[in-house]
């Protein structure tokens, strides 16, 4: 390091320093629960490498990584459907991992994808042990607390990122590197990746920093790290803002390309893996229904178990989850109208019910799958460990693995049940789509019972509730079944041809209007290619419309800001002529909201004075009203912001130090001497005032205490500090050394257990370079200016000039030792 910068040297030595500390202190003290953990698990000589790597011990000649699983029943694979010789199986059968069958053994991972090699070799993919402990305790946080079915993902997510910041282990002190943010970002965008996947790493990435923020001991172990913990959150906060605007760009972008994208598949070409698989399908069938055969192998079970999947997700355009979530309770209740049979799936997430509507045949093959391919998936011997240690299991479920296990993957089962009839990958995605832009063909309440049908948003979800008549949604599944017939689209501009094939024989539009509860006429619905042609034609939006359109384009020159002035007149009429006046008051509307807004959080957590605004308002150099922005703030005033940064607030730290708090009186009780009343109304959450008085150790504290007696006693408060050592504040002096003019208040707040209005919160601010503790006594209730009866609590009196009496849980007197557990601050 010859060529480096003296600060550059001294921060590697000092780091090295560090290093050997850790090793002279930890390097060779094992734990034996963690020695005992690594051989139990699958994989011990990997833990026991991160073990000792996290000692700082260094291992040698490791090999590569080798696949997990049993190598057996790698090459016991789908070849064997009917139909195909063994051996003729595709790489991506064994390195697939979607329904847990036995096929899917997790091997070393090799991408094939442009994007996924490209961030393997940009080193964006390396990630940590799921075992380490700073991991395994976020995933068994979003697994056990946030129920988070899928939380492995978001964890690897998390540990991607963690390795790319340090390949050494996983910690938090990325936090303390803004730019490998952007770096990790901008390599990503190199690899292809989308903005919306960024901002799925940023979204995992925050939830790992609000677990340590709020479920752990941080804030007592390292304050420090707590606050760049906090700060990076925010950071985060707003790239994901960015992100988010950039994700809708490429959404819109996406959607116009599909709009004239002429490759994408007709309806019917969707269904090719049906057409083609459907004889095999037929064969094992058959085969079932042959009193000589007592059973099917494993691979044609998977074969029935992939074809039936495919045909709830292709033919019916339902979505994965719908497969998913199918119950077999769903398809013993299922309902009949005619020749044909409506299962609805109820759970799910999406809408109250999805309906599926099966014909007579598709209806026979599902009844030979429940009775007698279910039965052997669910009898399925070769169990993995982490099968047997998940309590979920497939019995209430339709559609199973061979492994007994509901489904977790059915859009992968789809793709391998493509790639063995090799035809052209469509997703669930693609064909909901396709049939989506195929019913734009069809007249107003076709359209509306195939959008009921398919429940593809919320607005169609809520629709989806009142479509109960079974009518209406086998009408609707007739139509998707006309769509699927198109080979390619014959229809002229208008699309008469389409409506016709779609309406078929006897059918009206009114019958399917009336079916399908529409309110809307049988008019003539243009074709996809006649809508872009008259979008000239189509008349300009309504004074609104164009006014928000006028305001947005207005922003992006000039944007609203504390201290901006508003954009002159020449500027608003060239944006908007005729809106120009309306643009200057919804400008300067937006500037005082902001404004407004700046200013309580300068007042978050004490009500401020209608002067003292205005005087701060005056200081920050507005053009504007003061008088405004203190009416509002005082009037609507609120306590706000998190209690772990009260002290940031600057006007808490001179009430501190001033001892200067306002709204409080000291009067004499009966029976009880000296109390405090309010003389002003305090919300739920404001700081009320402080426990003024020298800190000292715990110990002293013990001994003070036992030296008083009488009337001196009970001016004394016990509490832990940031680090958990106790401490104790003295107020045994009615005037501190510091403010020998004053009477401190919180000295003089009376104790109760059933009546308490407040509560003491610790907090620490940095005075002069050093650390000072501070108790806030925190109003847990709105506390109005208002009579007590003395006859109603025995710790209240009526003050004379009237007031309320502020009493708290905390016995001031008590030590960290008292039996009860809110009688002393941890």
């Amino acid at each position: 390091m010859k060529d480096k910068t003296p600060p550059v040297i001294l921060e590697v030595v000092e780091k090295a320093k560090k290093d050997v500390c850790d090793l002279l202190k930890n390097g060779r003290a094992f734990s034996y629960a963690v020695l005992k953990q690594i051989v139990s698990s699958p994989n011990p000589i990997e833990g026991l490498i991160e073990e000792l790597k996290y000692h700082h011990l260094f291992v040698t000649g490791v090999p590569p990584p080798l696949p997990i699983g049993n190598p057996r029943l790698v090459t016991e694979t789908l070849s064997e459907c009917p139909g195909e010789a063994p051996g003729e199986t595709e790489p991506s059968d064994v390195e697939s991992c979607g329904s847990n069958e036995l096929f899917q053994c997790r091997q070393e991972k090799t991408y094939t994808k442009d994007k996924m090699v490209k961030a393997k070799d940009l080193g964006i993919l390396k990630k940590h042990s799921a075992d380490h402990p700073l991991l395994k305790r976020f995933a068994d946080y979003l697994k056990n607390d946030y129920e988070n079915a899928k939380y492995q993902q978001e964890v690897d997510t998390v540990s991607r990122y963690l390795y790319f910041a340090d390949p050494t282990e996983p910690s938090l002190k990325f936090v303390n590197d803004r730019e490998k943010l952007r770096d990790f970002l901008g390599q990503q965008a190199k690899a292809g990746y989308k903005a919306q996947t960024s901002g799925n790493y940023i979204k995992c990435l925050k939830r790992f920093l609000e677990f340590h923020l709020t479920r752990t001991g941080l804030r007592q172990d390292d304050r420090e790290l707590y606050k760049q913990c906090t700060l990076y959150l925010s950071f985060l906060t707003s790239s994901q803002s960015v992100l988010s605007k950039q994700a809708s760009k490429e959404i819109v972008q996406k959607r116009h390309a599909l709009l004239f994208d002429k490759s994408q598949p007709t309806p019917r070409e969707c269904l090719a893996v049906l057409d083609k698989g459907e004889g095999d399908l037929v064969k094992i069938m058959n085969q079932l229904d042959d009193s000589s055969s007592s059973s099917l192998s494993r691979t044609e079970c998977i074969f029935v178990l992939y074809y039936l999947e495919a045909i709830v997700i292709l033919r019916h355009c339902q979505r994965p989850c719908v497969v998913q979530s199918m119950k077999v309770k769903e398809w013993l209740e299922r309902k009949h109208a005619d020749d044909d049979s409506i299962v609805f799936v109820k759970d799910h997430k999406t809408a109250a019910h999805f309906s599926i509507v099966l014909s007579k045949k598709e209806e026979a093959w599902f009844e030979k799958y429940y009775n007698k391919v279910r039965p052997q998936l669910l009898a399925g011997e070769r169990k993995r460990k982490r099968d047997e240690q998940d309590e979920k299991d497939g019995d209430d479920f339709f559609f199973v693995s061979s492994r007994g296990k509901p489904i977790n993957n059915a859009a992968g089962d789809l793709i391998k049940l493509q790639q063995k009839c090799n035809v052209p990958q469509v997703s669930s995605q693609v064909v909901r789509r396709v049939f989506e832009t195929a019913a734009n063909r069809l007249d107003d309440p076709q359209k509306k019972a195939v959008s009921d049908y398919l429940g593809h948003s919320g607005t169609t979800a809520d629709r989806h509730y009142r479509m109960k008549s079974l009518e209406s949604i086998v009408i609707a599944a007739g139509l998707l079944k006309k769509l699927q017939r198109q080979k390619k689209s014959s229809a002229g501009p208008s699309g008469e041809g389409t409506r016709q094939e779609a309406l078929g024989e006897g059918t009206s539009p009114q019958s399917v209007e009336s079916s399908s509860h529409g309110d809307h006429c049988a008019l003539p619905q243009p074709s996809l290619r006649q809508l872009v042609i008259d979008l000239e034609r189509i008349p300009e939006g309504n004074d609104k419309v164009k006014f928000h359109e006028a305001f947005k384009s207005l922003l992006e020159n000039h944007p609203v800001t504390l201290s901006g002035q508003i954009p002159k007149v020449r500027i608003r009429r060239d944006t908007s002529e005729a809106n120009q006046r309306k643009l200057y008051t919804h400008w300067a509307q937006k500037q005082l909201e902001m404004r407004v807004k700046h200013t309580r959080e300068q007042f978050n957590r004490r009500r401020p004075t209608k002067e003292r605004v205005d005087t701060w308002v005056k200081k920050q150099g507005w053009k504007c009203k003061a008088a405004n922005i203190s009416t509002e703030v005082v009037e609507n005033w609120a306590p706000s912001g998190s209690e772990d940064r009260i002290m940031d607030n600057k006007r808490i730290q001179t009430l501190v130090k001033t001892q200067d708090w306002k709204g409080l009186h000291i009067t004499q009780f009966e029976e009880k001497g000296d109390g405090i009343i309010t003389t002003r109304t305090f919300k739920k959450g404001e700081v009320v005032c402080d426990y003024h008085g020298p800190v000292v150790s715990g110990k002293e504290g013990e001994n003070i205490h036992k030296n008083t007696t009488g009337k001196e006693t009970g001016y004394i408060f016990f509490f832990r500090n940031s680090k958990g050592q106790p401490m104790c504040i003295d107020a045994h002096s009615d005037r501190c050394h510091c403010h020998p003019d004053k009477r401190t208040f919180g000295r003089l707040v009376n104790h109760s257990k059933k009546n308490s209005n407040i509560k003491p919160l610790h907090c620490v601010v940095d005075k002069h370079g050093e650390m000072k503790d501070v108790i806030l006594f925190i109003a847990t209730k709105d506390l109005p200016v208002e009579k007590v009866d003395l006859k109603k609590s025995r710790f209240f009196t009526v003050p004379h000039d009237g007031g309320s009496v502020v009493t708290s849980p905390v016995s001031s007197s008590t030590s960290r030792d008292s039996p009860h557990p809110n009688l002393s601050l941890t």
